[in-house]
């Protein structure tokens, strides 16, 4: 697909050149878009003065179900939390980690006898 210069979500695709709405989907509102994360949609025609009214339908139509998505409850959210967890939650996962990690080495085949303290220090 080729994007046509001057518009945002015009592209054009083919031998005719026929002309596609084309627009990538948010995550929330991926459900109502039959979980996909492109909007794809041809206009039919290849004509860029008809396929301009065309695409301001599919905008149209496309911003709706946005609107939808954002507002319907019912459908499940494939929402991505830009939350950044805090510090004592990141010590807590590294610590046990490092604790599971720990358990599953088992560092005393490779210490000499007595050593074990002076390792654990």
């Amino acid at each position: 697909m080729k994007k046509v210069h001057g518009y945002k979500h015009l592209y054009r695709r083919g031998k005719g050149d026929t002309l596609y709405f084309r627009r990538s989907v948010p995550a929330y509102a991926q459900a109502f878009f039959d979980g996909r994360t492109e909007a794809v949609v041809s206009l039919e025609t290849s004509n860029l003065l008809e396929g301009r009214y065309r695409l301001i339908d599919q905008e149209t139509i496309f911003d709706a179900k946005l609107r939808k998505a954002k507002l319907d409850p019912s459908k499940p959210r494939n929402a991505i939390t830009n939350r950044q967890p805090a510090n004592d939650e990141i010590e807590a996962e590294v610590r046990t980690h490092f604790a599971e990690r720990r358990k599953r080495t088992n560092t005393d085949r490779f210490l000499k006898p007595g050593m074990r303290e002076e390792a654990e220090e």
